[in-house]
């Protein structure tokens, strides 16, 4: 008998859904925890403020001095381990203030609820920081990947989906091609950690039946990021379906 299998085939015993999704990077506060390293650079612009808050409070103009000492006293009490008075100066600073130190504050503020595992608190501050983010990478897109995150813990996965193909659409942009992405001058992401984006994608649009979507962003991830720990989720994913993937 011809053996149709692909030829690169990995062996593998097929994972139902909830063991992909809940056991595997996809589970929301897993992925976020896995994530720790690339939101540290998506929240890099307010970073500094840990140790320089008091110089934002005193030398930015004085329609923002207000706000970004809000943040700045946020930041100081979430880096000594104080989460609940960060929260209520994030809480604080999004109800008196609007702009980018709301944005930045919210993006904390939605990480502490993460951790909490409360989804809907983390859903409205994530709704907010997108709100505030001015359209800058770092910020609109930390706030969709945390919004499609809880999202995802809620089981919307309707939502999440349409979260995750804006992040993919609007940031992704590495090349397929490997001589030009291998250039100094290719093109490059808009945003850190589009992979884990791109397999969280794979996988709730396997859930709400979008097949072929699934296996093309699949195939995509693969050829983008060949070498990473989600390139391997993928190609074990296209596998258990008994499809082919990119070499």
């Amino acid at each position: 008998m011809v053996d149709k299998r692909p030829s690169n085939e990995i062996e593998i015993t097929p994972p139902s859904f909830e063991e992909q999704v809940f056991e595997m990077a996809y589970k929301a506060r897993d992925s976020w925890r896995k994530n720790q390293a690339l939101w540290s650079v998506v929240v890099a612009l307010v970073a500094c403020a840990v140790g320089a808050w008091s110089f934002w409070a005193w030398k930015s103009a004085a329609t923002d001095r207000a706000a970004n000492r809000l943040l700045g006293m946020g930041l100081v009490q979430l880096g000594t381990d104080r989460p609940d008075s960060a929260l209520a100066s994030f809480d604080r600073l999004a109800a008196d203030h609007g702009g980018l130190a709301v944005a930045k504050g919210s993006l904390f503020a939605g990480q502490i609820f993460m951790e909490r595992s409360d989804w809907k608190a983390a859903e409205q501050r994530f709704r907010r920081a997108l709100d505030e983010s001015k359209g800058l990478p770092l910020l609109e897109g930390g706030a969709r990947r945390g919004l499609a995150a809880s999202l995802i813990e809620q089981q919307r996965y309707e939502e999440a989906e349409k979260e995750l193909r804006k992040v993919v659409s609007e940031y992704f942009h590495t090349s397929l091609d490997v001589g030009t992405r291998e250039l100094p001058t290719g093109p490059s992401d808009d945003l850190p950690g589009m992979a884990l984006s791109m397999w969280q994608l794979v996988l709730v649009q396997d859930k709400i039946g979008r097949a072929e979507e699934a296996r093309k962003t699949a195939e995509t991830l693969i050829r983008a990021y060949p070498s990473v720990e989600e390139a391997n989720d993928a190609r074990r994913w296209l596998a258990s379906k008994g499809l082919p993937y990119p070499a």
